[in-house]
């Protein structure tokens, strides 16, 4: 049975070099001739060290680019041998992500080559390199979450003990104990992400907790004006000393310096920056997703022309929910733009970085429609 998600020659396309200027040079006429015949999946194999960020996008952007008749491609990406930096961003951003058994994702920060450095230039390249890591760390995290949640919904249907539809739920608001489970089914570096991971969302969580952040300016929308900020900035300092002397620290070290800033950093951010903006995103496209049977009946009771009432429901409801895990998977893919990261296809299914270990029997979504395609033929055949 054809699907979308089946992969097709007729569509597809052949990265297998370092991403530059010359192989984006190379596959553009493959790619507008794909894009202007007709709009279905184009398919881009991959096998690539990685390269340059930008041709990356360049190829990303000239795939998804919409036709005259403003139709737009749905990219599938397949992972068939090295997948590494630039190209394992790449993989992970398909609108479905497929990976050959044999194959091999590799994740690191964003790297930036100078020939000339200096202490002048170091700060500026420094935040650069800082906000670059944030913008992919968060686009990944958006691509991650949509497959974590179809996860996250296949082990509720495996609860007997329970309303599925309240096990997801609970999941949601939970979502540790989503992770501890999934720590159970993949490799200990995988394992050893996800601590780290919760670690810094209950490092979050205390400072948001003992700062009582919650009755701070932070909490509301817009900018903090300076006083605001250097408030918080005092609070987050005591904080971090009282953890440093908990560790017996002696004295102050340059380190101490960069976990406080990242503090600050990530505490704007959690309440006004872009991590908060994607999360109304999210709250607004997939919050019904996350209501019970019961609040999804009083939901649907509320006329969709009152659309500030609704979505009043779905942050009152969803939103306590949906925060902890956004937070969550914003926090692995952090973790994922640092240091150095080897990642077989089983664990990117886990990890949420891909959809389908190609062979493998992992539950994916092409099964899944693949089988309400053929219980409709099946129908249609009896009534013959």
């Amino acid at each position: 049975m054809a699907s979308k998600y089946r992969e097709n020659s007729d569509r597809a396309i052949y990265l297998t070099q370092e991403i530059d200027r010359q192989v984006v040079a190379q596959l553009t006429p493959e790619i507008v001739r794909l894009r202007t015949r007709s709009s279905e999946p184009v398919f881009l194999y991959i096998d690539s060290l990685g390269g340059s960020t930008y041709f990356a996008e360049r190829l990303l952007n000239l795939i998804k680019t919409p036709n005259q008749d403003r139709e737009s491609c749905e990219l599938m990406t397949v992972g068939i041998g090295i997948a590494g930096s630039a190209a394992a961003d790449l993989l992970a951003l398909g609108d479905y992500a497929m990976v050959y058994s044999g194959a091999r994702i590799y994740y690191h920060g964003t790297r930036q080559s100078s020939e000339e450095i200096t202490v002048e230039s170091l700060q500026t390249l420094a935040v650069s390199l800082r906000e670059t890591n944030e913008t992919y760390a968060l686009r990944l995290a958006a691509r991650m979450f949509r497959r974590l949640v179809f996860l996250m919904l296949a082990l509720s249907l495996e609860s007997e003990a329970e309303e599925a539809s309240f096990a997801f739920a609970r999941a949601a608001g939970d979502p540790s104990a989503f992770f501890n489970k999934l720590s159970g089914k993949v490799n200990e570096p995988i394992t050893k992400i996800f601590s780290q991971a919760l670690e810094r969302q209950r490092k979050i969580l205390d400072l948001i907790r003992d700062l009582d952040l919650n009755s701070h300016p932070i909490a509301g929308a817009g900018n903090l004006d300076l006083d605001s900020e250097i408030k918080l900035l005092k609070g987050i300092v005591d904080f971090e000393a009282t953890r440093m002397k908990s560790a017996s620290e002696k004295s102050l070290k340059p380190g101490h310096l960069d976990v406080i800033q990242e503090d600050f950093v990530q505490l704007k951010d959690f309440y006004s920056g872009r991590f908060r903006r994607e999360l109304d995103k999210l709250m607004s496209e997939r919050g019904p997703s996350f209501l019970t049977a019961d609040e999804e009946t009083e939901f649907r009771k509320i006329p969709e022309e009152k659309k500030d009432e609704r979505e009043e429901f779905l942050v009152g409801t969803v939103g306590p929910r949906l925060n902890p895990l956004w937070h969550l998977v914003v926090c692995i893919c952090r973790i994922l733009q640092s240091a150095e990261h080897s990642i077989s296809p089983m664990d990117a299914y886990w990890l949420g970085l891909v959809d389908e270990v190609v062979g493998s029997k992992l539950l994916c979504i092409r099964q899944i429609e693949e089988e309400i395609e053929r219980a409709k033929e099946r129908e249609k055949a009896t009534q013959l």
